[in-house]
């Protein structure tokens, strides 16, 4: 009860489940909250949120030039996907808090549970989080668009709705942040469709190959030559690539990879390359490799 707002504790009654994020004020630390019933009352899982973020040149990107275009960027979407505890959040923080330092831009964030807190630079950050300060992230978004932003995060789309307003932002000169739990590129623009009825998806399509600007899928693993952890990175950019928005267009997603492997030039790599990349540095061993890959056998 110290931990959750009333409402949150009306939707853990209701539901079974609720997720929030907790200050330990006397050591001035936050903590990511997830509650759940059980068979002996509750469950209580929380996670350390750093305090500070980490700047994006040491997130770990296959290429300085992927992030140096994102963070210029004045509308689009973004995709940060991959599975849970992978980073996702941390590389969209890193990258709004550059945005933050060499912009004058108006930013909102709809998150849930709000993570990692900005403080004001260059830019205004409103952080809004769902089950506190708005009822879901559909109604932040729509909010969100009549409060003049330039920039928008969403924490996570997760609803049709949430998908539909995401790239309808995109499309009218925003540019959105957002995540998915999807583990590459093509799996992403998949995902992205199925959100829509089979009458939708051609629409969908269509909006996707127009808005959307990078898809960035990530993996974390051990790191055996600094220590800590490791990304590989896959990386699709549909903004510059021709080829990539015919293919989205017309629902071909699975001849994707070609145009990822041929896509270096404007910055492009797969998962499986990126690892190669690492275990040529020495920072992941074979065994690692073969783990990591989506397709070990090629490997």
């Amino acid at each position: 009860k110290s931990i959750l707002s009333p409402d949150q504790q009306s939707v853990l009654s209701e539901t079974g489940d609720v997720d929030s994020s907790f200050r330990l004020e006397k050591r001035n630390e936050r903590y990511r909250v997830h509650v759940c019933k059980d068979d002996s009352g509750y469950s209580v899982d929380m996670r350390l949120i750093p305090d500070k973020i980490i700047p994006v040149e040491q997130i770990g990107f296959p290429y300085d030039a992927v992030w140096n275009n994102i963070v210029h960027q004045k509308e689009g979407l973004v995709l940060i996907t991959g599975k849970t505890g992978q980073g996702k959040t941390t590389t969209m923080a890193s990258l709004i808090q550059k945005i933050n330092e060499i912009r004058s831009e108006n930013i909102i964030t709809i998150e849930d549970p709000i993570e990692y807190v900005f403080h004001h630079n260059n830019s205004i950050i409103t952080q809004r989080e769902v089950g506190n300060h708005v009822v879901s992230f559909e109604k932040g978004l729509e909010g969100a668009l009549r409060q003049d932003p330039d920039v928008i995060l969403i924490g996570e789309i997760r609803s049709r709705d949430t998908a539909y307003i995401a790239l309808e932002a995109a499309g009218s000169g925003h540019l959105v942040f957002s995540t998915l739990h999807t583990i590459n590129a093509i799996e992403t623009v998949r995902q992205y469709a199925n959100f829509f009825g089979n009458d939708d998806k051609d629409r969908v399509r269509s909006l996707l190959a127009s808005t959307l600007n990078y898809v960035l899928s990530q993996q974390l693993m051990p790191d055996r030559k600094y220590g800590g952890r490791a990304l590989a990175m896959e990386i699709m950019n549909v903004r510059d690539s021709d080829s990539i928005k015919s293919l989205l267009r017309d629902g071909k997603e699975h001849q994707l990879m070609t145009s990822l492997q041929t896509g270096q030039n404007w910055g492009m790599i797969t998962m499986d390359d990126s690892l190669k990349e690492l275990y040529s540095a020495g920072r992941i061993n074979h065994d690692d490799l073969l783990l990591y890959a989506h397709n070990p056998k090629d490997i």
